[in-house]
Formats: C-alpha cells, structure tokens, sequence
C-alpha cells in the first residue's frame, strides 16, 4: 500500500537490462551483481550480503530494496532484467538512472505501465490496476475465448465436493487455477472461489473443473475490471476489521 500511495506523489520509472544480469545491488557510488548462477527467487545469505550499507532489504519482501539516506529515498524492484524505481523527488531520480547507464545497458521503459502482467493505468488523481492482457491469455488457455460469459462466478448453489468422476487432465486444472490465483491480485472478487477451487487441486473431478470454467466465463464478462486507488489528501494508512 505504502508503494502505491508513492507512485502518485514521487517519481517512478521502468528500466530493463538489456544485458543478461539477473539481479544487481546499487547505490550511487558502488554497483555490484549477484552472479547470474542464482535464480531470481532463490535468494539467500550470500545474496543479500552483497547489498551495500545503504540498501537494506524489508523482511520477506525480496527482491525489494530499500535506499535512505536523509530525506533521499528510493524504492527498487527487481524481477530478472526489468526493473521499477521509485524515489522522492525527480533530480534523484536522473542521478540514480545515470549510474545504471555507467555500468549497464539500460532502456528506458519511461513511467510505469505493465510489470508481471499488472497493467497500469493513470487517471487524473486515480491510479487504475488491472490484468485484462493477462486475463486474454488465459481463456486463450483454456479454449474459453468466445464462451458465453455469466454474471457470476459460481451458481448459489454450486458447491465443491471431494468426489466424483476424476477429471482427464489434472494438469491443466492445475495450471488454469494457479493463473486464477495470480488474478486475484487486482480481482479480489474472485478469491473466494479461486480458494474453493484451489483445494482440489491434488484430485480434481469433472465438476471442479466444469465450476473452474464457470468462473472462467465469469471473468470473460468482467475482463476490464480492476482496482482503482484515489490519491489521498493525507497519506495515513487507516486499517478497519471486523475481528472480535
């Protein structure tokens, strides 16, 4: 939350490393690269030790970097060769792009429009999230392209049972379901049906994957949907709960 309510007040900026570097560590005065032998997202001690002293690293939230020092603060995400960057003020900005051109092949991707599949959208004072591509590709997956869409996700009276016939291709029930659970980042309406289908994933029958296409054509009717975040007058993170 914190990171979206920066992407309306501070500069932000998408690079990518058209060299081969998988992961690199940097600040202005010294750059230097995890070797390319790590995967991304097998981060260990030996990555996070080559950070410099002004970068720290915020627990569980690899790989996501953090840069302070004064009132000069940059945020920086890195997946393989693409890169977002946000930072307070734009003069910081241009010097720390400047330091990635004196070490790497940079391009600039300019303001922050689509990263793993999030579209960005900007709207006046409102910031627009959405996967409608990622939606596309998706029932293009599941041959659901041209299916008749429906107004919800499941029937009032569907529901998912542990037997029945064992659906073919568990695989594919698989795949369509872990594509769903990635959706439901910008589709919270989805979360609860994506988590009933989720259980099932081990032994799938024909029905949890006829309830899985149903929610499939549900989201070909509602392939623009998103999250919208207004800019706040008072960036204040308030939190409600309806736990005792």
């Amino acid at each position: 939350m914190e990171i979206l309510l920066k992407l309306f007040t501070w500069s932000n900026l998408q690079v990518s490393l058209t060299q081969n570097f998988l992961i690199m560590c940097v600040n202005f005065k010294k750059l230097s690269m995890v070797s390319n032998k790590h995967p991304v997202l097998g981060f260990n001690v030996s990555v996070i030790s080559c950070l410099p002293k002004d970068f720290f690293v915020p627990k569980q939230i690899l790989p996501f970097f953090i840069f302070k020092r004064g009132n000069a603060i940059i945020y920086l995400l890195v997946y393989v060769d693409d890169i977002i960057i946000t930072v307070s003020d734009t003069t910081l900005i241009q010097s720390f792009v400047t330091s990635l051109h004196n070490e790497f092949s940079v391009k600039d991707l300019g303001a922050l429009g689509y990263f793993l599949g999030l579209e960005v959208t900007y709207i006046e004072n409102d910031l627009f999230l959405s996967q409608a591509k990622y939606t596309h590709d998706i029932l293009a997956r599941a041959g659901l392209l041209d299916s008749k869409p429906v107004d919800t996700p499941l029937a009032a009276s569907e529901c998912f049972l542990s037997k029945g016939e064992p659906f073919h291709d568990p695989t594919l029930y698989r795949s369509l379901v872990g594509a769903l659970q990635y959706l439901t980042i910008t589709r919270p309406d989805l979360s609860y049906d994506v988590n009933q289908a989720s259980q099932y994933l081990q032994s799938p029958t024909t029905s949890h994957f006829q309830s899985v296409k149903r929610i499939l054509r549900y989201v070909k009717g509602t392939i623009s949907f998103g999250l919208t975040f207004s800019k706040p007058t008072l960036t204040t993170l308030v939190g409600y709960s309806d736990a005792d």
